[in-house]
């Protein structure tokens, strides 16, 4: 019996921009050029295609949308939304399926639903092997900074909140909320650990699940910071400013003296051969990381990015930063 399922299309605005310089703000040009493609499929409700993107640098699983062959934009970066567009396609028979827009969000980061049609299927997404869990290094994690703490704080009071209001039905506090928000959007702008982005992913999803403008408004901002994480312009923020400065910080200061305690470095002068070995065993800790070994770079920030398209873990990363 065929059934109808309704999906979150987003990243509008860079479909629509495709010469769009990376890593800067958009331009008014470009903000009016997707106000303008939103307005139009406000208008006529087109039917768009869906389909597979396995060129996709960033997520070989991407979905993308097409409208008269030009892409204009992604089906949200979720395992329960990616899986109702491949019950879709294969409903439909191929590698891609066609589907009416349904709701649009007309603004300068706006998104749009559209409707598909399935057979009642149950597609299960692919789990991927965690392949962070097989990097077994004796290196200890450095400690969380405050900025991590103060994130992850605020990530847990969202969701336990966002559930009480979800599964009881009682009311909330917006303000509360919105502070919660904002300090995600601000001191987790660089959070990258999977079970941090996982969190996020529900809240969403929650908050989309609770009528109101004010609801749907901080859901969009969760959602655009999700969205950011790692482009252009977040990975110049973390090489100029929070990568420098977190080696800096106390925290990777303790995490040294524990990793030189550990050697024995800190009760006796240390030879130069002596270093060069513990760099070279630094190197081939890096090198020897599964989930990034067979795409090596000198910049740790671009590493750092590829951590979050391979779920690095909260362990992990922090073993991580103890050897960038």
């Amino acid at each position: 019996m065929p059934t109808t399922e309704r999906i979150k299309i987003v990243g509008v605005q860079f479909a629509v921009n495709p010469d769009h310089e990376r890593g800067t703000e958009m331009t008014a040009e470009e903000q009016q050029r997707t106000v303008d493609f939103l307005t139009m499929l406000d208008r006529k409700r087109p039917r768009v295609s869906v389909r597979l993107e396995p060129t996709n640098e960033n997520d070989k699983e991407a979905v993308v949308v097409r409208w008269w062959s030009r892409k204009c934009g992604y089906v949200r970066n979720t395992p329960e939304q990616k899986a109702k567009a491949r019950a879709a396609m294969e409903t439909q028979g191929g590698d891609h399926c066609m589907a009416r827009v349904m709701e649009v969000e007309v603004s300068v980061s706006g998104w749009f639903i559209i409707e598909v049609e399935t057979d009642g299927r149950t597609v299960v997404p692919r789990v991927m092997k965690n392949l962070w869990d097989d990097w077994n290094t004796n290196v200890r994690p450095m400690p969380k900074t405050e900025q991590m703490l103060m994130t992850e704080d605020a990530v847990e009071c969202l969701d336990d909140a966002l559930l009480l209001v979800v599964s009881q039905s009682k009311g909330y506090d917006v303000d509360e909320l919105a502070e919660y928000v904002k300090v995600i959007c601000t001191e987790g702008r660089h959070v990258l650990c999977s079970e941090i982005k996982r969190k996020l992913e529900t809240c969403v999803l929650r908050m989309e699940a609770i009528e109101g403008e004010e609801m749907r408004r901080l859901s969009r901002n969760l959602e655009h910071h999700l969205t950011g994480m790692c482009n252009e312009h977040r990975q110049i923020e973390r090489r100029k400013e929070w990568l420098p400065g977190l080696l800096l910080s106390a925290e990777a200061g303790t995490a040294w003296r524990e990793w030189l305690h550990d050697h024995g470095a800190d009760t006796r002068e240390t030879s130069r051969l002596e270093m060069s070995g513990w760099l070279t065993q630094v190197e081939s800790d890096l090198a020897n990381i599964p989930a990034i070994a067979p795409c090596q770079s000198d910049d740790d920030c671009s590493l750092l990015t590829r951590g979050f398209y391979t779920d690095i873990t909260t362990d992990a990363l922090l073993r991580l930063l103890s050897v960038c």
